[in-house]
């Protein structure tokens, strides 16, 4: 008998949970939500439901069923779990089939009473609710949901991300495009242009959901993290260059879960140019700084960010700060600090935002041939040392999907650095954030392990890889490690950001913007190429702020002067 974990924890993974009684031969061990885990009792039984990083620890035998019935969430659901788990095949005993001329995925969920006639391709992670009808020839693509009683004509074609409602017929030779949607009872006797919604007998197009909104509404939308597939969406629409980890709903709800901030992000449209701007909204405590309305501030989270916009359009770049500034004020929001991204160079002019180079980093480009990177770029002392580590007996260990083992090893060793090295507390990043950043970040976040000849972890890292980007983020070493094992790490890290088709690695900055801060040279012994670190400071309401400060300073004094350059010292 399999183990088997049903992904969701909703009405339709308790169809699931039913389906797979049927079918026999498993053994279920609960369900997988994002949520924290807890109890869900169904047919008198009472199962628990894992979160992702907790279901993650079971067996690579173990079987995974798919229990959500919207594409979208079940293509942002699997991802954590594709290279580790089993996705089988659950079909109901009722199917009637010619499974000797239907080719299938994996992961695709057949109820009661569907029925497939032959020479049928079907893809992964699809559903056929109850007593769909499946003519022959036809091609199925991936990550669709047939509501029940749909009837499929012989000869169509469906691509991927496709919702059909109830009770809908597709005639023959129909085609139907990726991320479109099919009305209830409709009837669909013409093909189906991506990302289309259509209703109706016959089927026709309804307006689609952007271009009313294009007409009925303001150009500023903020999206929430409830509005991440939105906020994913308009991101894909950019450019490459400005396409990074650091602007995604993931990497904002780390910090969010973190207690950082409230993740927002502002969007402004105007015709085909959009801006985006991710940010974290705290509020400040009215008691302590004796405010009579509740007022907040901004700042991009840890690392790098500020806004993006998709034209260089003088005018359109205008409209946006000045609604962004609208909405600032509006929003009570005083004041506003912003990390801007090397790579992107998107600091402003200077009328729109204040802002000032505040150190270089290190950026290591990967388009060049490895050997021509270890020759012309790295300093023959960097060289020696890798030699060195290498004829140690230095291993690297690179760990895709880490174990919570593996991240609690991690956590105590990068804790324990911070310690040693008396770091500020701002570099203090807790357990419980190390694990968000590995549940939230799985597909793009690697652990990467130093050991030496003992097989011992003396340097540990983690890496993010987003699109063509490769970056260094958190680092430690363990008391066993010697002065080697940090330069056979990035060079480790560069012949693997190579091997996955990245074309930059970012190591940052030093630990201050010191041209000899020692952390800088070090990252400068890998490569010649900078990056320029921006920062902004905009004050919104300097009559509150002015407030804020001013108390502040009262309540601190011996801050004052230590502090003065800091835009929101009162959070210190």
């Amino acid at each position: 008998m399999k183990n088997i974990l049903i992904l969701g924890a909703g009405g339709f993974a308790k169809e699931v949970h039913y389906l797979i009684r049927q079918i026999g031969g498993y053994n279920i061990l609960g369900f997988i939500h994002e949520k924290p885990r807890s109890l869900l009792v169904f047919h008198n039984q009472e199962y628990i439901v894992y979160n992702e990083l907790e279901a993650l620890e079971f067996e690579h035998d173990t079987c995974i069923a798919i229990g959500i019935g919207d594409p979208l969430t079940t293509i942002k659901g699997i991802k954590y779990f594709l290279n580790k788990f089993q996705f089988p095949n659950l079909i109901h005993p009722s199917v009637i089939a010619d499974w000797d001329n239907i080719t299938l995925g994996i992961g695709n969920i057949f109820t009661a009473k569907v029925m497939l006639t032959t020479s049928i391709n079907i893809g992964s992670f699809n559903v056929f609710n109850i007593s769909c009808t499946i003519g022959h020839d036809t091609l199925i693509g991936n990550y669709n949901v047939l509501n029940p009683r749909v009837n499929i004509s012989g000869g169509v074609l469906l691509g991927n991300n496709i919702f059909i409602g109830s009770n809908a017929t597709i005639l023959q030779y129909i085609k139907i495009e990726n991320n479109s949607v099919v009305g209830a009872s409709s009837l669909v006797n013409k093909d189906v242009n991506e990302g289309k919604i259509v209703a109706g007998v016959p089927a026709r197009q309804i307006e689609s959901h952007k271009r009313k909104i294009t007409r009925t509404i303001e150009p500023v939308k903020i999206l929430a993290l409830e509005n991440q597939i939105e906020w994913e969406n308009l991101l894909n629409q950019f450019p490459e260059k400005f396409q990074d980890i650091y602007f995604t709903p993931e990497y904002l709800k780390i910090q969010e879960n973190e207690g950082y901030g409230k993740a927002f992000c502002f969007t402004f449209k105007k015709g085909n140019n959009i801006a985006l701007y991710p940010f974290l909204k705290n509020t400040i405590s009215s008691e302590k700084f004796k405010l009579n309305e509740k007022y907040f501030d901004i700042e991009t989270p840890y690392g790098y960010g500020g806004p993006i916009l998709n034209s260089d359009n003088q005018k359109f770049t205008e409209d946006f700060y000045e609604a962004f500034h609208k909405y600032c004020v509006d929003s009570n929001i005083i004041a506003e600090f912003v990390r801007y991204h090397p790579f992107c160079e998107n600091f402003p002019n200077k009328k729109y935002i204040p802002n000032f180079k505040d150190r270089n980093t290190v950026i290591i480009n990967l388009t060049k041939n490895y050997y021509d990177i270890w020759e012309k770029e790295y300093h023959s002392k960097n060289r020696n040392i890798i030699r060195k580590a290498q004829n140690g007996g230095m291993k690297i260990h690179i760990i895709s999907h880490p174990s919570l083992k593996d991240i609690e090893i991690f956590s105590e060793i990068y804790l324990n650095t911070m310690k040693k090295l008396n770091a500020d507390e701002f570099y203090f990043f807790s357990s419980k954030y190390i694990r968000n950043t590995f549940v939230n970040l799985s597909k793009n976040t690697y652990l990467f392990n130093v050991l030496n000849k003992e097989n011992e972890i003396v340097c540990t890292s983690i890496f993010f890889h987003y699109q063509n980007n490769f970056h260094y983020h958190l680092s430690a070493r363990t008391e066993k490690s010697d002065n080697t094992v940090n330069n056979f790490l990035i060079d480790s890290a560069i012949q693997f950001a190579q091997s996955i088709g990245c074309l930059k690695l970012h190591l940052g900055g030093g630990r201050t913007n010191h041209e000899e801060d020692t952390l800088l040279k070090f990252k400068q012994s890998f490569s010649k190429e900078k990056g320029e670190f921006y920062i902004g400071k905009k004050i919104h309401n300097e009559t509150i702020y002015n407030h804020v400060i001013n108390e502040w300073e009262t309540q601190y004094p011996d801050k004052k002067e230590d502090l003065k350059n800091i835009l929101l010292r009162y959070k210190f």
